[in-house]
């Protein structure tokens, strides 16, 4: 029953205003009550975890700190183990070279058993033969007798009673050598058993009277140790890292407890704050009826649209009173203007509104013309149209220049082309050759490289023929210092020294300081022991490179040198030969020295004739 222009639109406003800040006002204390009982309940339940993260990080320090104790301990168990490693594995090495040594020893005194047994056979073999060839010598030169002629032993031309075989054949010379041939291959074999079984056992010192099994025995119990200290530097090696990584994990759990204690501290702070203000905030609200602040809400957002709606209608109102009242007084400044009276007179005076049409069609006809002439005159001047016309003959002659220009660059792409096509053609055809001669180029590269490396330019830069010389040089150093080994009694042996004089020079390795020292350094009786197991040593060599050629050496002349030896190195150089010619071969020295003579069979004697013209040779069978 109230109207509407009754109402006070500003009064309404402001009472819904007051009434909305009141209830504003309830509702944020409400809020912000349930926020710090909120903020309390996860400042405790973050004290409570930072409680906990500071005891797991107390933990982790006591298991790190264990786990320290522990690896430390094992560490000071396998240390001294781990650190024989090396010395370990030098026993090791030593103890296989010495079973491998041990085994060897075995099977040549087996071998040197039946070696003897051999010469034994081959002996008896050959005098045996040698017996029948004596024996068969008169019935064979008696074979050989012609009557009338002379006898070769005897000369006389009758032959009345000539010998005849009593039994067997006749034994030639022929086979003689080779019985005796066989008995110095015998032999031969024999003393290179009995040497290589005299260098083994030096080199095995006691252990060459131990049983195979007992020496294989010592790899085992080597092989062991060796296993368990380099299972022992592993284990090390490992445990070093574990105890790297236990300092980091035990930093880092000091840190992580000092972290967790500095915020559990500050967090059991907070909380107790935020449950606090969260009590004082509930003492706050506790008189606020929520449901009846709830239904206030609800009454004020229904009035609130309302009195909006109708502040709006009043001022809408008001709005189109004064919009009338200006258009009246328009429309009446227009008449007035236009010179009628009434809007019905303006409307009497308008156009039909087809012809306005009309005219309307012809504007628009007459700005599209215009509008098109003007862009055709906007092209022209871009295209450079001069406002005079040029020279027609000048315009033609520039066509005629431009279009021989034009023939020419066309004439010259043509033949660009085509050489373009030609040495494609020609690249395909290098192609084709490339590939058709990539095995023989790969041949041609593989006896390049084998030529170069022939040749000392590429590879170890040596040539074929050093390389085979080196080759040769260490095999007749092996030899040669089996018997320097037993002149010297294996202080000094020899070696290739490949850093002088193209990889063909020689040094000397002294047992008594351990370090090699150069031939020159050698005093002479020395030079001559090495010389004499150069010269042993090559004859050994070159005899087994004969054999395999279908001849032997069995010769060997040493001219001189002896005296230069004292008493000890000149027993051991006899020795060495008495030794040498035990294998079969014939061993000549040429010598003034008297302690040679008496040791050794003295097969020529030269003598000088008592008046000084002349000298006397005797030889000894």
């Amino acid at each position: 029953g109230v109207e509407v222009a009754d109402l006070d639109p500003a009064t309404v406003a402001a009472a819904i205003a007051k009434t909305s800040a009141a209830v504003e006002s309830q509702r944020q204390q409400l809020k912000a009550a349930a926020d710090a009982e909120r903020k309390a309940v996860e400042a405790e339940a973050e004290h409570a975890l930072a409680i906990e993260a500071r005891d797991g990080a107390m933990r982790n320090i006591e298991a790190a700190t264990s786990q320290q104790t522990d690896v430390a301990s094992r560490r000071a168990e396998i240390g001294p183990l781990a650190g024989r490693v090396e010395v370990l594995k030098i026993e090791l090495e030593k103890a296989r070279e010495n079973a491998a040594s041990r085994s060897r020893l075995a099977d040549v005194d087996g071998l040197i058993v039946s070696a003897r047994d051999a010469v034994v056979i081959a002996q008896e073999a050959y005098e045996s033969t040698l017996r029948r060839f004596v024996l068969s010598t008169a019935p064979r030169l008696a074979a050989e007798l012609r009557d009338g002629e002379p006898c070769s032993v005897c000369g006389s031309l009758d032959h009345p009673a000539p010998a005849s075989l009593d039994d067997g054949d006749v034994v030639e010379h022929d086979e003689v050598d080779r019985a005796r041939a066989a008995w110095t291959d015998a032999e031969t074999a024999l003393g290179r058993l009995v040497t290589e079984s005299e260098g083994l056992r030096s080199r095995l010192g006691e252990l060459a009277d131990e049983s195979v099994e007992s020496v294989a025995a010592r790899v085992a119990s080597a092989e062991s140790e060796s296993a368990s200290a380099a299972n022992a530097v592993r284990e090390l090696t490992e445990l070093d890292k574990r105890a790297t990584q236990l300092a980091e994990s035990l930093k880092q759990a000091n840190a992580r407890h000092l972290e967790a204690l500095t915020t559990a501290t500050e967090l059991g702070g907070r909380a107790t704050t935020e449950r606090a203000e969260a009590r004082r905030l509930a003492d706050v609200v506790a008189a606020i009826d929520e449901s009846a602040l709830g239904a206030r809400s609800e009454t004020l957002q229904e009035l609130t649209p309302i009195s909006e709606r109708l502040a709006q209608l009043l001022s809408d109102e008001a709005g189109t009173r004064g919009l009338r009242d200006r258009a009246e007084n328009d429309l009446a400044a227009v008449l007035l203007s236009a010179g009628f009276d009434s809007v019905d007179e303006a409307r009497g005076a308008m156009l039909d509104i087809e012809i306005e049409q009309a005219y309307r069609r012809a504007l628009e006809e007459w700005t599209t013309e215009v509008t098109t002439a003007r862009a055709v005159l906007t092209e022209l001047q871009s295209l450079g149209v001069p406002d005079v016309r040029p020279d027609v003959e000048v315009v033609a002659a520039e066509v005629e220049h431009a279009t021989a220009m034009a023939l020419n660059a066309a004439n010259a792409h043509t033949t660009a082309v085509n050489a373009i096509e030609s040495c494609r053609a020609s690249l395909e055809s290098i192609r084709a050759e490339s590939s058709g001669s990539a095995e023989l180029r790969r041949a041609y590269k593989t006896a390049s490289e084998v030529y170069r490396t022939c040749n000392g330019e590429a590879g170890a830069k040596i040539k074929l023929e050093r390389w085979v010389l080196a080759g040769e040089l260490d095999r007749v150093t092996v030899a040669a210092n089996v018997h320097l080994a037993r002149m010297t009694n294996h202080r000094f042996s020899l070696r290739r020294d490949t850093e002088s004089r193209g990889g063909l020079g020689l040094e000397v390795s002294d047992a008594h300081t351990g370090r090699p020292r150069a031939t020159a350094s050698l005093s002479g009786g020395e030079q001559f022991q090495a010389s004499l197991s150069l010269a042993l040593g090559l004859a050994d060599v070159v005899s087994l490179g004969g054999s395999g050629s279908g001849r032997t050496f069995e010769a060997l002349f040493v001219d001189e040198g002896f005296g230069s030896l004292d008493p000890t190195a000149l027993d051991q150089a006899i020795e060495a030969l008495m030794q040498l010619h035990a294998t079969g071969r014939m061993v000549g020295a040429i010598t003034h020295v008297e302690a040679m003579k008496q040791s050794m069979h003295v097969g020529i004697e030269v003598r000088r004739l008592a008046d000084g013209g002349g000298s006397t040779l005797t030889v000894n069978p």
